[in-house]
């Protein structure tokens, strides 16, 4: 997590605890001062409904803030892991030799593989994460596509139900 998004969160849960443990306090001084047991059982029940509510809405707020985070950001390894994995993946398509395609086809088309493979880097996939970069729309959905119309066209299959980009 950046430095920016740890420190307030840092905040908004100092906040939380300091406001919890007023309203805690509070809530158990009216419990300590009530005039039966079975008030005093209702007044600390309450002050318990109370904390586990707050700490399921921190969990929530929490894998929420996660999910958001893990949208926009990649681990350098993994970086470097998807560039592998994609160039394999691109490799294989590539290499399996269409009757029909020229050989100037096949050069192109690695020359197109060379070109997407130069935007999976480190440096460049981290800079355009600054910019809102969606790595999983605009590398995964056609990775998708590309070779979910491989399998399609190359192991005989005619699915009627592929639509790729839609």
């Amino acid at each position: 997590m950046d430095e920016y998004t740890t420190k307030y969160l840092a905040d908004v849960s100092t906040q939380l605890l300091k406001s919890s443990y007023s309203w805690i306090i509070s809530k158990r001084e009216i419990a300590r001062n009530a005039q039966t047991l079975e008030d005093q059982r209702e007044k600390y029940e309450e002050i318990i409904d109370q904390l586990l509510e707050e700490e399921n809405n921190s969990k929530s707020v929490a894998l929420h803030y996660k999910e958001l985070y893990e949208n926009v950001s990649i681990k350098d390894e993994d970086i470097e892991y998807l560039r592998e994995t994609i160039e394999r993946v691109f490799t294989i398509i590539n290499d399996y030799k269409d009757e029909n395609k020229s050989e100037e086809e096949g050069l192109s088309a690695r020359q197109g593989i060379d070109a997407f493979l130069d935007l999976i880097h480190v440096d460049t996939l981290k800079t355009m994460q600054l910019l809102g970069f969606k790595y999983k729309d605009a590398i995964g959905k056609p990775l998708t596509d590309v070779c979910a119309d491989f399998i399609y066209t190359k192991l005989g299959g005619n699915n009627q139900s592929y639509k790729p980009n839609a």
